[in-house]
């Protein structure tokens, strides 16, 4: 019976964290925009919208298409610019850790 109950426990917590999952990989091929933790980019202290873009000419988040998600992060084809509203856009393929995203928001 111990036994049992441990197998069913190990299946409940692997079916768990492949949901977990599915919240990225669904939209995976999708236009985003990740918003970064504001601790991680030192404004911890600051009052900031969670839909900020820009703080003193600093980039708070990142727009692009998820190329691939899993539990640890992001990757992300982003394109940006490096100051606001000056300079050509770039992009880059970006790795995006799980601990440094606020929020993931997908418009309709």
């Amino acid at each position: 019976m111990k036994n049992l109950l441990t197998i069913i426990a190990a299946i409940g917590l692997a079916s768990c964290s492949s949901d977990d999952n599915s919240a990225l990989e669904k939209w995976e091929g999708e236009e985003v925009t990740v918003q970064f933790r504001r601790d991680f980019l030192g404004s911890g202290g600051t009052a900031i919208s969670p839909t900020t873009d820009w703080q003193n000419n600093t980039m708070l988040s990142l727009r692009g298409k998820i190329a691939e998600a899993s539990r640890e992060g992001i990757f992300l084809n982003a394109r940006y610019q490096v100051n606001a509203g000056s300079g050509p856009f770039q992009e880059s393929e970006i790795w995006i850790p799980a601990a440094s995203i606020l929020m993931v928001e997908k418009a309709k």
